[in-house]
């Protein structure tokens, strides 16, 4: 048997590249650190900020942040409205840092 590997940027296209950057160069700023259902952070570099979503709980919940329409999903599935994370769910979101 012959075993297939493909680097982990080809599989996730959308979050590689230019942008990668912001991942490991961009300023990191936890949000909503008194919330034990949600691990949540910001990372920004120049005009482009990315925020990182974790449900580390077995509900629904809606995570408490201003702003919740003007961020672009990046990777993950589309929520049913704002910001609602699935029980054990995780997404990457963007905006340009003016927004």
């Amino acid at each position: 048997m012959t075993l297939v590997t493909r680097p982990y940027s080809a599989a996730v296209p959308a979050v590689t590249g230019p942008m990668e950057a912001i991942v490991t160069d961009g300023s990191f700023e936890l949000v909503l650190p008194h919330d034990p259902r949600i691990y949540a952070y910001v990372r920004r570099l120049g005009g482009e900020e990315w925020l990182v979503l974790g449900n580390f709980s077995g509900e629904v919940v809606e995570p408490d942040l201003p702003g919740a329409s003007s961020w672009e999903l990046v990777l993950g599935d589309p929520p049913a409205s704002g910001l609602t994370l699935q029980p054990w769910e995780g997404r990457v979101h963007r905006r340009s840092a003016s927004a």
